[in-house]
């Protein structure tokens, strides 16, 4: 059957398509692996926009209210959140930030034009939002590969998740733009580990997620269609254009 969904780029802006599928769910998780997060999926009958259960809906709702008002709000899970072999008590103290701080807002991945070889740790306060600026570009493996979990930063996690990430008044743009992300990215961690997801389970979707749309980036460089329109798809996800390619490979 054929499905039209409708999503929105790394800027923004809202972008419309159709595609193929044996089911909603398979669109969702067709679309998910090419990096795309679908806002809405209508079948080609008009029937429900949405493959994702009511429930699930709801709850998304309700943490993205929870993220607007999160001076100073507690987040309870109806689970215990498991970091390695220590289990935590289901519930994120959220610290109010220091009087006068700004706040990176969440926002989502997308390619940065900053020098990939600073160190994260030089950024971040915790070792754990560190690890997580390294997925902040779709699809990008560092030449030295995707640093590996370590039990600090495993126990970083939960700390993590109970405080902001401030900005610094007149720092480069590019870090500032870097830390809107990796905010984006602690909020899905934070839904993730309040569900039942273990650490490593989430580094492991991480990593998965970032391979997975390097090869998909891979095919798009190899097809037969002109730069221009590989561009077109490029930027739709987030990733690099081929002329910031070729000047990373030079």
């Amino acid at each position: 059957m054929r499905y039209t969904y409708a999503y929105r780029d790394s800027e923004g802006q809202r972008h419309e398509d159709s595609i193929e599928g044996a089911s909603r769910d398979a669109v969702f998780a067709t679309l998910r692996q090419q990096g795309i997060r679908p806002i809405k999926v209508i079948a080609a009958d008009g029937s429900k926009e949405n493959g994702a259960s009511h429930t699930r809906h709801s709850f998304h709702r309700m943490i993205g209210v929870a993220a607007t008002i999160f001076l100073c709000t507690v987040v309870v899970v109806t689970h215990s959140i498991i970091i390695g072999n220590i289990e935590y008590p289901g519930k994120i103290e959220k610290q109010a930030a220091p009087s006068g701080e700004m706040i990176a807002k969440a926002k989502p991945r997308k390619w940065l034009e900053h020098d990939k070889e600073f160190l994260y740790s030089s950024i971040f306060t915790h070792p754990s939002e560190a690890y997580l600026a390294h997925f902040a570009e779709p699809g990008f493996i560092p030449n030295a590969g995707i640093p590996q979990l370590t039990q600090a930063i495993r126990e970083d996690f939960y700390d993590s998740l109970s405080e902001d990430i401030l900005l610094v008044q007149g720092e480069d743009e590019k870090i500032s733009a870097l830390k809107h992300i990796v905010s984006g990215m602690k909020q899905d961690a934070e839904m993730s580990l309040g569900s039942g997801m273990t650490v490593d389970d989430f580094a492991t979707r991480l990593i998965e997620r970032q391979y997975m749309e390097a090869e998909h980036r891979n095919g798009i460089l190899r097809s037969d269609e002109s730069v221009e329109d590989k561009n077109v798809r490029l930027r739709k996800l987030g990733m690099r254009c081929i002329e910031q390619v070729m000047n990373e490979e030079q």
